[in-house]
């Protein structure tokens, strides 16, 4: 829930307008900072009562966008609050962070990150090692094929070869154990 409701909000709104105060006054008065009482009023100036509601759903902007506004609060040498204003950002800490991620990381700082954590998909196998994995899997084939072979010897009767026994002792107590 938000910390302040619209009514509040346009409340201190009312207030600094019908001049009982400025915007520090009218902070002390209420309990709150005269930062705050300010960013309402800019916000009511520009939007009217819209720019006091609390938002549903955040505004995604775009690379570009960002862009943008930060040249254009450069060029124009805007505060914050000015240049929320302009663009109709209800959030002047949104273009804040903006720069301190501009500042820090470049562009790369201001490109939409991923939230979350990673994905466990498998990661592929690059084709430097497809030989390799190719002569596993043939190989893989063959010892299957070598224990269905003894297998279906054991199964008929038949004595199996020792070279096979030794070989493929363990391969087949443990295929006997998954089969049963």
């Amino acid at each position: 829930m938000a910390k302040y409701d619209l009514e509040f909000k346009l409340k201190i709104v009312i207030e600094y307008i019908n001049g009982t105060g400025g915007f520090s006054v009218v902070g002390k008065r209420n309990g709150i900072s005269r930062s705050m009482v300010r960013d309402w009023y800019r916000a009511y100036s520009a939007f009217g009562i819209e720019g006091l509601e609390r938002k549903r759903s955040k505004k995604k902007y775009s690379l570009e966008d960002k862009i943008v506004i930060l040249r254009w609060m450069k060029e124009n040498n805007a505060s914050l609050s000015i240049t929320s204003t302009k663009f109709r950002i209800n959030n002047p800490s949104l273009i804040s962070s903006w720069v301190n991620a501009y500042n820090k990381h470049g562009i790369d700082g201001l490109s939409e990150k991923k939230k979350g954590s990673p994905s466990m998909k498998k990661k592929k196998i690059n084709n430097g090692n497809s030989d390799y994995v190719k002569k596993i899997e043939h190989e893989n084939e063959l010892l299957r094929a070598e224990l269905a072979y003894i297998k279906k010897l054991k199964a008929s009767g038949i004595s199996i070869p020792n070279r096979l026994l030794k070989s493929n002792q363990e391969s087949l107590k443990n295929s006997e154990k998954i089969s049963n």
